[in-house]
């Protein structure tokens, strides 16, 4: 129970959608049969105009003939892994009489369509992170833009969190920052929900040149890209992606080192340290990294 009411929602009017948790997606359709079982529920993120497919075959064809290039390589480079893995669960209990089991199957196929999209992000997108800049110090943003930092903090227990984003402008004055407090089930979760936040103070703010930056890289990815997010923070993504519709907002991942005033805000703000009126009056160790950052090399 705790796991579910710790679900993000989403901040927009969207229709609601079954999910199966076995998926990082939440995609899940079955008849008959364990091949079956493994086939539809896997995210190969395609439904033919028929309504739900009953034959492998002919759902494949129809895909062939309705999709458009670009899309229809990314569909059958999935459609071959798929393949492959049942092929070999197959093989595994016919030659080593190793029982089968679909969830496992499945499982299988999810974690090598997930290192074969990270392993294609960098030519996918842009993080804005150029060959040879050194992203653990941070830097102030060019002159007329704003740079968004945003961190969570999470509490051993792995459930209470405290997202943060604060915005600097191009000489690095501190013109405001946000920490809300939230329930989670993955540091993922917390890191996305700071970034929403960031996209949200952007837009409340009226600021349409603006830096978001994460030390979290799945997160950078899945706010930069059109990847398929794990279901869990589907909702989440989907929003800033949304807002990032509006244009002007840029993503880029730093190491920690670059990322500490978001850092240290969160996780005083967590502990219950974090003064009401620390933008307006910062407290020292907000003092003292706005004053390294801005002393530091640029």
């Amino acid at each position: 129970m705790q796991a579910i009411t710790s679900i993000p929602l989403t901040l927009f009017e969207r229709e609601d959608r079954l999910v199966w948790h076995h998926t990082s997606t939440g995609v899940y359709s079955v008849k008959s049969g364990w091949v079956r079982a493994v086939w539809f529920g896997c995210n190969v993120q395609w439904m033919g105009e028929q309504g739900p497919p009953h034959s492998v075959i002919k759902w494949t064809s129809q895909a062939v003939e309705d999709l458009q290039e670009k899309e229809l390589i990314r569909y059958l480079s999935r459609v071959v892994v798929i393949a492959w893995y049942i092929w070999k669960s197959r093989n595994e209990f016919v030659f080593n009489s190793d029982p089968i089991n679909p969830e496992k199957t499945v499982r299988r196929i999810i974690e090598a369509l997930k290192e074969s999209r990270e392993a294609r992000v960098p030519q996918m997108i842009h993080m804005d992170n150029p060959a040879g800049v050194d992203n653990s110090q941070w830097r102030a943003p060019n002159q007329g833009r704003f740079k968004f930092n945003c961190d969570v903090a999470v509490m051993k227990n792995g459930q209470e969190a405290a997202c943060a984003a604060v915005v600097r402008n191009w000489n690095g004055k501190l013109i405001d920052g946000h920490v809300i407090s939230a329930t989670v089930s993955s540091s993922l979760q917390g890191e996305l929900l700071a970034i929403r936040l960031a996209c949200g103070m952007a837009s409340s703010m009226g600021l349409t040149e603006v830096e978001i930056e994460s030390d979290n890289q799945l997160a950078i990815k899945l706010s930069a890209s059109e990847l398929v997010p794990p279901w869990e923070v589907e909702a989440v993504v989907q929003d800033i992606r949304f807002m990032k519709q509006s244009g002007g907002i840029s993503f880029k991942w730093v190491k920690r080192e670059a990322n500490g005033l978001a850092h240290v805000v969160a996780s005083k703000s967590l502990r219950r340290l974090l003064p009401r009126n620390w933008v307006a009056n910062p407290p020292s160790f907000v003092a003292s990294i706005l004053l390294n950052d801005c002393i530091s090399p640029l």
